[in-house]
């Protein structure tokens, strides 16, 4: 009798074998990419970031993400909760099954996703979990039409032909009375980092993270991100009705008319830019200028980490092609965070300014979002690793071109200059009075020469006006101006 082999997911053991990859590396980056995959399938569950979605008519969204040390475990307690359309019964097990398996749908019914990987990477969450917890799982509380409430813990089991394991499962009816409403909380454990400095080090990426889709959110969308990890603590709330320029511009302390934009559409996709120049720049002088990137793909933000420069987006902004014009080179500085890259001169002189000698440095924020367009909706953005914190290098030229404009228009409102246009102030406005000085003394000398020694001189206003020191300055200012 011929006996048949239980059927492995071969798909489900790789992504176990290939937890590295998917960002998974340590405890530290654990917690950041656990985080991530959870609140990012919140938001295609409310399809908050989809372009289908007018934000006249949405309705309120909340997600709330509360990261915290549970006490009794030792481990940290991931809780995810949003209000967006709910899972089905008939999908739950879609969440541990086939690793290229999804329950995300978009608004044509396609198979269509915004910003999770597929199912991917909460998979990956899941393994990581287990491997460091045996009763660990993934626990659903989640309703599609509060008539009931499905609660759900759910287990990965790689080298079953099963893979889906349903530890637990309840339901729970609702009166029907009540005001109807749709959502989903989801809860993880994950091991916390041992080191302080590894848990800081996660607060602060999570915490820009979130600070940073403020910039993307739509106004009807809210979010809460609380973070409480032994003696680390942080919170960043994106609230309802606020524009997202608006809170760009107020957390920079400008005003929105400061902000200069840029867009570049290709076939497949179409880039963005929203920028704003921090300080007084003097137009004479050769200044640092601190660069803080922040980027998203599908208007969601990208993680930072040490990757960050291999991303297609930074590589496009850092390229000589944008700078050179303005007589600097972009380089990065040692920060994953804020101010990754600087833009230096390209060649030093006397009255350059480092940013370690200016109290208020010179700071240009760049918001840059890739986003895919026409018929490559449906084939998803290009992103550089599995860790889906860095974009492809193709649309690096894209994001050249926007900066371009950028630095353009910073040129036209006086804010930044080539390098012929400082040696021609320079020349109007040091080397004009020296020879204006120069030329009055020759003249007044060559005047004076015209005399005896015992005539007197007769002179009137206008011979005067010959060397005169200010109006031979004028004249030569006016027509260096002009040359």
């Amino acid at each position: 009798m011929k006996t048949t082999r239980k059927r492995r997911d071969r798909g489900a053991q790789f992504i176990r074998s290939s937890l590295e990859l998917l960002g998974f590396e340590s405890r530290r980056d654990a917690l950041v990419q656990a985080v991530k995959e959870l609140f990012e399938n919140a938001l295609d569950a409310t399809q908050a970031l989809s372009s289908d979605v007018s934000w006249d008519d949405a309705p309120l969204e909340l997600l709330r993400v509360n990261v915290k040390l549970n006490e009794e475990t030792g481990s940290i307690d991931i809780v995810c909760a949003d209000t967006g359309s709910g899972i089905h019964a008939h999908q739950v097990k879609l969440l541990c099954c086939s690793a290229f398996e999804t329950t995300k749908t978009s608004a044509q019914g396609g198979g269509g996703c915004n910003s999770g990987k597929y199912g991917i990477g909460l998979k990956a969450a899941m393994l990581y979990s287990q491997m460091h917890a045996n009763d660990a799982c993934l626990k659903i509380t989640t309703t599609s039409k509060s008539d009931g409430i499905l609660y759900v813990q759910l287990r990965i089991d790689p080298d079953s032909e099963e893979t889906a394991v349903v530890k637990k499962v309840a339901h729970f009816v609702v009166d029907e009375s009540h005001q109807r409403f749709s959502g989903t909380e989801m809860r993880l454990c994950i091991s916390c980092p041992e080191d302080t400095l590894e848990v800081e080090s996660a607060a602060d990426t999570l915490a820009l993270y979130f600070q940073t889709l403020r910039y993307t959110a739509p106004p009807f969308v809210g979010v809460q991100f609380n973070f409480d990890v032994g003696e680390v603590s942080t919170s960043v709330e994106c609230q309802h009705r606020e524009e997202p320029i608006d809170r760009f511009a107020a957390d920079l302390g400008a005003n929105v008319d400061d902000i200069l934009y840029a867009v570049h559409d290709d076939e497949s996709f179409s880039t963005s830019c929203a920028a704003l120049m921090l300080g007084d720049i003097e137009p004479s002088g050769q200044h640092d200028i601190e660069v803080c990137l922040l980027r998203y793909a599908n208007h969601t933000p990208l993680i930072n980490g040490e990757d960050f420069f291999l991303c297609g987006i930074t590589k496009g902004v850092s390229s000589w092609k944008v700078w050179k014009k303005f007589g600097l080179r972009c380089q990065r500085t040692s920060s994953q965070l804020v101010n990754q890259l600087v833009a230096t001169p390209l060649r030093a002189s006397t009255g350059r300014k480092k940013i370690e000698d200016v109290g208020d440095p010179i700071r240009l924020v760049l918001a840059i979002d890739v986003c895919v367009a026409g018929s490559a909706v449906n084939n998803g953005i290009k992103y550089a690793t599995l860790k889906k914190s860095t974009l492809d290098a193709c649309y690096a030229a894209s994001v050249q071109t926007c900066c371009r404009s950028i630095l353009q228009q910073l040129a036209k409102a006086g804010r930044l200059t080539t390098p012929q246009q400082r040696q021609n102030r320079d020349l109007v406005e040091n080397f004009a009075p020296l020879i204006a000085k120069s030329l009055a003394a020759i003249v007044k000398q060559s005047q004076a020469d015209q005399f005896s020694d015992t005539e007197a001189p007769q002179r009137d206003s206008s011979s005067q006006d010959h060397f005169n020191e200010e109006l031979i300055l004028q004249e030569l200012q006016g027509v260096l101006r002009n040359w």
